[in-house]
């Protein structure tokens, strides 16, 4: 079992690692180790964690995961959407195909980290993005599947979802990015909560099916397990 450490920048992303993706990833022999983001430190006191306040703080946490020579490989799981404005790449050119723009920024992050271990990923364009790969189970939590307001729910979700090919392209403006269209139907929804309860109903089959940006980190992160295997 090889370990690979995840910052990750809220406590959704944190649960749905260990309830979903981690028990996935140990099947190929990977172990992830969670870190929530630290934000802000405060002497003789509680850190106060998750959220993106500056690449700088991003930076440095890195820094001090690098330290740890068990770790095979130092990975995260950010937003793209609102991403700091100092962060690496983002002042480039916005190539019109989002999954272009979000590598570069990657290799730019990539870069600008420069370590071997470092696998930069970030999520198109939110975490919310992977629930809209099936809307009927967006819905499910909400609404009595019987009822005519479930149906309407549920077509108002497909709507949104059928504007895209796929739902990593649920872009990226503050009205229409993916969690504040979820909202702006479901009042009720809770990210922390609802998100790990809706992509656990999902699985990982049909989100990596729908997003192809998020499978392609799956991959890397299932062959590690295969490359320690192999050196072994």
């Amino acid at each position: 079992m090889v370990k690979v450490l995840m910052l990750v920048e809220g406590q959704t992303e944190e649960k749905f690692i260990k309830k979903l993706l981690g028990p996935h990833l140990h099947h190929f022999g990977v172990y992830p180790v969670v870190i929530l983001l630290t934000t802000k430190r405060v002497k003789n006191g509680t850190n106060f964690k998750g959220g993106i306040v500056s690449y700088t703080k991003i930076k440095q946490h890195l820094q001090q995961l690098f330290n740890d020579s068990s770790a095979i490989a130092i990975t995260t799981l950010f937003d793209y959407y609102g991403l700091p404005k100092d962060f690496p790449g983002l002042k480039s050119i916005i190539k019109s195909d989002c999954y272009q723009h979000v590598e570069s920024v990657e290799s730019a992050f990539n870069a600008d980290i420069n370590e071997r271990r470092f696998m930069p990923y970030l999520q198109l364009h939110e975490f919310e993005s992977l629930l809209f790969s099936s809307p009927v189970s967006i819905a499910a939590p909400f609404e009595d599947e019987k009822t005519g307001q479930y149906r309407q729910l549920v077509k108002a979700l497909e709507n949104i979802r059928n504007r895209f090919k796929t739902p990593e392209e649920i872009n990226n403006r503050p009205e229409t990015c993916p969690h504040r269209q979820i909202e702006n139907l479901i009042p009720s929804y809770r990210k922390v909560f609802h998100g790990v309860m809706i992509t656990s109903k999902i699985g990982l089959k049909t989100i990596r099916e729908e997003c192809s940006h998020f499978d392609k980190w799956v991959t890397q992160l299932e062959a590690l397990g295969e490359l320690e295997t192999g050196l072994g």
